[in-house]
């Protein structure tokens, strides 16, 4: 594209040395010289082009390992979520904790109410014994007496 061009701007000015006056061998050299410094912007343009191509390709490079690496974290943190316990599980397992420690609480509560029952039947015994005991030393201080 760039000779092409190029030859279309000398194309466009005549090459007899007949013809050629002063004036046209001055357009002449402008021509020829825009013509040189347009090849020479177009490179400069290209290889700006060829860089920002490089720098993107970069770009996306490390953006897809950027990615790759946030996709295996999630990877990791659904791995992760399903070892986990769900509410339903926790509720079921609390309701089942709570009915054993009432089970138990009534059980603990039974056997203390037998304790304190058994505790009071010992203190009835006791009295008891000390009545009789009361009872027969009275009744064997009145029986010496008589006799």
């Amino acid at each position: 594209m760039k000779r092409c061009l190029l030859l279309a701007l000398l194309w466009l000015v005549p090459a007899d040395a007949a013809v050629q006056s002063a004036e046209d061998s001055i357009a002449r050299e402008r021509i020829v010289a825009l013509a040189a410094h347009v090849v020479d912007v177009q490179k400069r343009v290209d290889q700006r082009f060829e860089q920002a191509e490089h720098a993107v390709a970069l770009a996306n490079t490390s953006l897809e390992k950027r990615l790759d690496s946030i996709n295996e974290f999630r990877g990791q943190l659904r791995d992760q979520q399903g070892l986990f316990i769900t509410k339903a599980e926790v509720d079921q397992r609390f309701a089942a904790l709570i009915e054993r420690v009432n089970s138990l609480q009534a059980r603990v509560d039974k056997a203390e109410g037998q304790v304190s029952g058994v505790g009071g039947l010992w203190g009835y015994m006791v009295g008891a014994v000390g009545a009789l005991a009361v009872i027969f030393s009275v009744v064997r201080r009145n029986g010496a007496r008589s006799s």
